[in-house]
């Protein structure tokens, strides 16, 4: 239900400023708390900023997927754990 209402201000945010504005600045929060938790996890990782971009935008991906139903929730959660697991190893 909650994806439901999330995609239904996503198109919503189309037509209205207001509503675009703000998710472009949850989405920006969200990007920073990833990029936080890289720098703390993975302090060699170069560019925590765009790693967090990827791995959001893959996690978004895999969730239409599977709201759409053309991705199950398992594979949807294969395509996330593979993503996660391209991160550079700590030395």
């Amino acid at each position: 239900m909650g994806t439901s209402i999330y995609y239904s201000y996503l198109a919503a945010s189309v037509a209205d400023p207001w509503i675009r504005d703000t998710l472009a600045e949850a989405r920006a929060g969200l990007l920073e708390r990833v990029a936080d938790c890289l720098r703390a996890q993975y302090p060699d990782v170069e560019d925590p900023v765009a790693w967090a971009r990827r791995l959001v935008m893959v996690a978004e991906g895999a969730t239409e997927g599977v709201f759409l139903g053309w991705l199950s929730p398992e594979d949807a959660r294969a395509v996330i754990t593979s993503a996660l697991e391209e991160l550079p190893r700590q030395t």
